[in-house]
C-alpha cells in the first residue's frame, strides 16, 4: 500500500463569488501551473442557481453538467458557467441526482441516490432509457452514488449499500461486480466514487476508510493509496475522483475541504481548499472534473457554487498537444508543441512529439503529392534535429524531384547546340576537303 506524502499546506487565493478572476497558490509542484480563477452560481432554487451541487461531468465541447442533490435537478452549463438547458426526465423528476457521466458519443448518465436507479440521456436531452430499481440482486441498486463511463461504453456504478461497483453494458445490462475488502474486516467496503481513467483504469473511492483502489482486469485490487489525516496528501472521507490527459488523479477531500492531487503512483503533487466560504474555500467539495487544457472544476457543494481553475497558456499547450497528438491530430499537436518550444525550447515532450508529429504530416503530404508541405514539415525536423540523415535525405530527393524538369530541357537544349555545332563542323571539314 502506497500512503500519500507530506508537503506543507498552501491554501488557494483569489476565486470569486458569481464570475471573478484571481491567482492560485497550491501546495505542492502545481503552484505556477493556475492562470486565473472564475466561479459561477449561487445559493437558490432558480435555473442555474444551486442548493447542493454534487456531481460534474464534461461533454466533447466543454460544456459542463452539474447534478444537484438536494435541487433534484442536472442542468448543462458553457465550459465557463453560462446555464445553457436543464436536462429533463421523460417521467417524474430526479430523485436524488449524485453522480453524472457522458460517454463517447455524447449520452449522459445520471445516478439517482434515492430513486435507486440510473438514467440515459443522448447529447440533445432526449432521455433513452432507465437502468435498475431498488434491491440487491445484480443490476438492481442500494443508494448508487458515483458513475462513469470507460472508453467501451460500459458503465460503472457506486452501488453504496450493496458494497460493490456494478459495471453495465451501455444498455443497462448487468456484466459484472467489484468489491473490496480490507485484510482485517470480512465484509465489502462500501463506495461513495468511482472513475475510469484515460487508460481505461477502474478506480474506486471508499471514503469511510479513505482509500483509493485501482483494479485490474480481472476484477482484483492491483493498487491502493490513501489514509487518514489532516495533513497534505491525507485523506478525511473522499468522495469523487478524476483524471488529467496525464494520468494524474484528482480527489476531492471531503471534510478537509480541499481537493487533492496525485500522481498514477499516489504520489502526492500538490493541494488546494481549506474550509470556508471566501474566495478559494471549499465547503465540503464533491464532484471534480478536469478538461483536455489541464482546466479543474469543482463543484463546491455547501457553498452552493463551482469552481473553475484555469491553467496558463504555457500548461494549456503542452497538455493540448499531448491530447492532440494521441488523438492522431497532428497538426494541431504541433501548433501547441510549438507554442511550447517558444516558451521552453529545452522541453523534451515538445520536442521529441514535435519531431514525430513532423515526420507524420510530411509523408501524408508527400503521399499526396504536395511536395512543399513535405518540405516544409522536413525543415521543421532539422530545424529541432540537425543531424537527422533521414529527414535531410528525404529532403535531398524530393529537392531533386522539384528542380530535375528545371533541368532536364536546359540539358537537352544544350546537348542539341552541340550536336548541331559538331555536325556543322564535319560539313566544313568535308567542303574544305
Amino acid at each position: 500500500m502506497r500512503l500519500a506524502g507530506s508537503l506543507l499546506p498552501g491554501p488557494l487565493l483569489g476565486l470569486c463569488a458569481v464570475l471573478a478572476l484571481g491567482s492560485t497558490a497550491w501546495a505542492g509542484a502545481s503552484s505556477r501551473e493556475i492562470a486565473r480563477e472564475l466561479v459561477f452560481g449561487q445559493q437558490g432554487t432558480e435555473q442555474g442557481e444551486f442548493k447542493q451541487p454534487a456531481a460534474l461531468a464534461l461533454t466533447a465541447e466543454r460544456d459542463l453538467y452539474v447534478a444537484d442533490a438536494k435541487k433534484d435537478t442536472v442542468e448543462r452549463f458553457s465550459q465557463f458557467g453560462k446555464f445553457l438547458k436543464p436536462l429533463t426526465p421523460a417521467q417524474g423528476s430526479f430523485e436524488g441526482p449524485i453522480g453524472v457521466s457522458v460517454d463517447a458519443r455524447g449520452n449522459v448518465f445520471v445516478a439517482e441516490t434515492r430513486g435507486n436507479r440510473v438514467r440515459k440521456f443522448d447529447p440533445a436531452g432526449k432521455e433513452l432509457a432507465v437502468f435498475g430499481r431498488t434491491g440487491s440482486a445484480p443490476g438492481l441498486f442500494g443508494s448508487p452514488r458515483g458513475i462513469a463511463v470507460g472508453s467501451s461504453g460500459h458503465i460503472f456504478v457506486a452501488d453504496y449499500y450493496n458494497s460493490r461497483i456494478q459495471e453495465l453494458d451501455n444498455d443497462g445490462r448487468f456484466v459484472r461486480a467489484f468489491t473490496f475488502r480490507m485484510p482485517d474486516q470480512p465484509a465489502p467496503v462500501q463506495p461513495r466514487g468511482v472513475g475510469v481513467d484515460y487508460r481505461d483504469r477502474l478506480y474506486g473511492v471508499y471514503g469511510g476508510i479513505n482509500r483509493i483502489v485501482r483494479f485490474n482486469a480481472d476484477g482484483d485490487a492491483e493498487f491502493i493509496f490513501g489514509t487518514y489525516g489532516r495533513l497534505p496528501g491525507y485523506l478525511n472521507d473522499p468522495r469523487y475522483i478524476t483524471f488529467d490527459i496525464r494520468d494524474n488523479i484528482y480527489v476531492s477531500d471531503l471534510r478537509n475541504h480541499r481537493v487533492q492531487k496525485f500522481d498514477e503512483q499516489g504520489m502526492f503533487l500538490g493541494s488546494f481548499g481549506g474550509r470556508g466560504s471566501a474566495q478559494g474555500q471549499f465547503n465540503e467539495p464533491q464532484g471534480i472534473a478536469v478538461d483536455p487544457e489541464g482546466n479543474l472544476y469543482v463543484a463546491d457543494g455547501e457553498n452552493c457554487r463551482v469552481q473553475i481553475l484555469v491553467v496558463n497558456e504555457y500548461r494549456r499547450n503542452l497538455n493540448l498537444g499531448l491530447w492532440n497528438f494521441r488523438q492522431q491530430d497532428f497538426a494541431r499537436a504541433a501548433f501547441h508543441y510549438e507554442e511550447v518550444l517558444r516558451n521552453d525550447p529545452q522541453n523534451k515532450e515538445a520536442m521529441e512529439s514535435l519531431v514525430t508529429s513532423y515526420r507524420t504530416l510530411s509523408d501524408r503530404a508527400f503521399s499526396t503529392g504536395d511536395t512543399s508541405g513535405a518540405k516544409k514539415y522536413l525543415g521543421g525536423i532539422l530545424r529541432l534535429r540537425p543531424g537527422n540523415s533521414d529527414a535531410r535525405a528525404k529532403l535531398r530527393s524530393l529537392v531533386w524531384e522539384e528542380n530535375r524538369s528545371d533541368l532536364y530541357y536546359p540539358t537537352v537544349g544544350l546537348g542539341i547546340v552541340l550536336a548541331l555545332v559538331f555536325v556543322a563542323s564535319l560539313f566544313f571539314r568535308f567542303l574544305k576537303a
